[in-house]
C-alpha cells in the first residue's frame, strides 16, 4: 500500500473510471513484491515442518496435504497484496471491475501458489536462514529488473506486467499465457523432485523435461515480442449519436457529445462548401485506441475530441487536420504546409496552425513563401481553390 499512496501506484486522476487503466496501475508495482512474499514464506513454512520432523511425527498423513495446510497463510497474505490496492483503487475512482481488467490480477493469484510451491521445495532442502533470503531476493530481483533488462522476452515471462494501461487498452487472454507456462513448468517440475511417488531417477528426469518443455515454451511464445506486450485496443465503452456521420465519444465524455456533433457538421458543411469533399460515415474519438494510434480513412475519422475537451482545445481545427489526408508518409514539407495553412483559414483556425508548425521539429525556413502562396490562393474564386487544394494534395507526394 505504501507504493499506492507514495510510489505511483494510484491511477492517473484522469482516468474515465476504465477498470483496465484503473488496475493496471497498483499491480504494477505489487507483483514482484508479492511474488517474493509467497516465495520467501513458503520456505520458511518448509523449513519449519523440517525443523519439527513433522514428516515422521505423522507418516500417514498425505505429505499433499500436510504441504498444501502450510501454504495456506503465504498464499493468502500474497493474494491479499495483490487485491488490496486493486480494491482500493477501484473504490477510489468509483469504477465496476471488468473480467477484461482482472486479468492480470487473477494471473498473479494463480502465479503466487507458483511460487510458493518454488518456495516450499527449497525450503524443503535448504535451511530456512539461506533459503528464505535467498527465495526473498532472488524472486524479487528476477521480477522486478526483468522490465529493465534483455532480452525482451524475459519481462513477458516474469509475471510482471509492467504496461500501464491507457484508455481503450486491455490485455488480451495470450499475453497472461506465458508467464503461467514458465512458472507453472518450473513449479511442477520442483514439485516432481519433492515427491516421493517415483524412483528419484524417473522424478528428475520428469522434473527436467517438465521444466525446459514449460520454459522453452514461454519463450517460444513471447520471443518475438517488443518492449511492450501485445495489447487489444478499443475496448472502452462509447456513446454514438446521429448518422452520417456518426460521432462517437467515450461513455464517460458523453456528456459532451451534442456539442462536439454540432462542432462536426458545421466543419464538414464549411469543407464541403470549399470543395473539400468530406464525407465521412463515423467521426470517433481517438483515445479509444490507446499508444497504438490508427491512421483516419476516408470513411471512418479519428480525432482527439477528449483531449480537445480536457484542455479546452479546437476541435474545428483537429477535424479540419484530419479532413487533410495525404497519401504519403512524409509530403513535401512547403506545399504540405501551404495545403494545410489552406484548409485552416477556410475554417479560421489559421492561428491554429501556425501554432503547431511553430514548435514543429521539422528543419525548415520557407514559412514566409508558404504564407505568401495561401494569401494568392484565397484570393481566388471558390471553384479554382478547389482545384488548387487536389493539385497540390497529389503534388506534395510526388503526384
Amino acid at each position: 500500500m505504501f507504493y499506492y499512496f507514495f510510489g505511483g501506484g494510484r491511477p492517473p486522476e484522469v482516468n474515465f473510471s476504465y477498470a483496465p487503466t484503473v488496475v493496471s496501475y497498483p499491480l504494477a508495482f505489487t507483483y514482484s513484491f508479492a511474488y517474493a512474499t509467497v516465495s520467501a514464506l513458503a520456505a520458511w513454512e518448509s523449513g519449519k515442518l523440517r525443523e519439527y520432523r513433522i514428516w515422521y511425527l505423522a507418516p500417514t498423513r498425505s505429505q499433499y496435504l500436510v504441504a498444501a495446510r502450510s501454504l495456506l497463510a503465504p498464499i493468502g497474505l500474497a493474494w491479499l497484496m495483490l487485491s488490496l490496492p486493486v480494491t482500493v483503487a477501484l473504490i477510489e475512482t468509483q469504477t465496476l471491475p471488468t473480467v477484461a481488467s482482472l486479468g492480470p490480477l487473477f494471473m498473479a493469484m494463480v502465479l503466487s501458489v507458483a511460487h510458493a510451491v518454488i518456495g516450499f521445495v527449497v525450503g524443503s532442502r535448504i535451511p530456512a536462514l539461506i533459503s528464505v533470503p535467498i527465495m526473498a531476493t532472488g524472486t524479487w530481483v528476477f521480477v522486478a529488473f526483468s522490465a529493465a533488462s534483455p532480452p525482451f522476452w524475459l519481462r513477458h515471462v516474469s509475471g510482471q506486467i509492467s504496461s500501464h494501461l491507457m484508455f481503450g487498452e486491455a490485455i488480451p487472454s495470450r499475453v497472461l499465457l506465458p508467464p503461467l507456462i514458465f512458472a507453472g513448468g518450473i513449479a511442477l517440475g520442483v514439485a516432481l523432485i519433492w515427491s516421493r511417488n517415483f524412483h528419484w531417477i524417473v522424478r528428475a528426469g520428469m522434473a527436467i523435461t517438465v521444466s525446459i518443455a514449460g520454459v522453452s515454451t514461454s519463450i517460444l511464445l513471447t520471443d518475438d515480442w517488443g518492449h511492450t506486450p501485445p495489447l487489444l485496443t478499443a475496448q472502452a465503452p462509447m456513446k454514438c449519436a446521429g448518422s452520417t456521420p456518426k460521432v462517437c465519444l467515450p461513455e464517460a465524455m458523453s456528456q459532451y457529445l451534442p456539442k462536439v456533433r454540432a462542432e462536426v457538421k458545421s466543419t464538414l458543411g464549411a469543407l464541403n462548401k470549399a470543395g473539400v469533399k468530406s464525407h465521412p460515415a463515423l467521426v470517433t474519438d481517438r483515445v479509444e485506441d490507446g499508444r497504438y494510434q490508427r491512421r483516419s480513412t476516408q470513411n471512418e475519422w479519428k480525432v482527439s475530441f477528449t483531449q480537445a475537451l480536457l484542455v479546452n482545445g479546437n476541435i474545428r481545427y483537429r477535424l479540419g487536420f484530419e479532413a487533410i489526408s495525404f497519401d504519403c508518409e512524409k509530403p513535401d514539407v512547403a506545399i504540405s504546409r501551404s495545403v494545410r495553412l489552406w484548409g485552416a483559414s477556410i475554417l479560421g483556425e489559421a492561428d491554429a496552425e501556425r501554432r503547431r508548425v511553430a514548435v514543429e521539429n521539422t528543419p525548415f525556413d520557407g514559412q514566409d513563401e508558404v504564407e505568401e502562396t495561401v494569401r494568392d490562393v484565397l484570393r481566388m474564386r471558390q471553384s479554382q481553390q478547389s482545384s488548387w487544394y487536389y493539385r497540390n494534395l497529389a503534388k506534395a507526394c510526388g503526384g
